[in-house]
């Protein structure tokens, strides 16, 4: 397949975004040992050609305009957006790694809960 084949996702402000993050787990003097994990959050931003061009990570206060080159998106039309945002600060405020999730599964199980439902059965 070609690049100019490859379809990248259409985002919209306010969908929500799922994409793998890291932080420092151990330093040591021969480097640095990094944790990976997914978070979700909001897109704040999106280029003209439908590319995410900024987001907010739920839990956090900051617009983040480093995109990482892979992500995946959920439709705000699809999701109860305040619902999980509300669901989301409240967790991330008891315990710091609420939003990092080991597997983008879990994610996607944690935002399943927030699914509208849909009197359209093509949606």
């Amino acid at each position: 397949m070609k690049n100019s084949e490859i379809k990248e996702p259409v985002a919209q402000r306010g969908d929500l975004i799922l994409m793998v993050r890291t932080r420092p787990m151990l330093v040591a003097e021969e480097g640095t040992l990094l944790a990976c994990f997914w978070s979700l959050g909001r897109v704040t931003g999106v280029a003209q050609d439908g590319i995410v061009s900024a987001f907010r990570i739920f839990g956090t206060h900051y617009v983040c305009p480093d995109v990482p080159e892979n992500y995946q998106l959920l439709s705000a039309a699809l999701v109860d957006m305040p619902a999980i945002e509300n669901d989301m600060t409240n967790r991330a405020a008891r315990q710091h790694d609420a939003n990092e999730f080991p597997i983008p599964d879990h994610a996607y199980e944690y935002a399943k809960t927030f699914m509208l439902e849909t009197t359209n059965n093509g949606v």
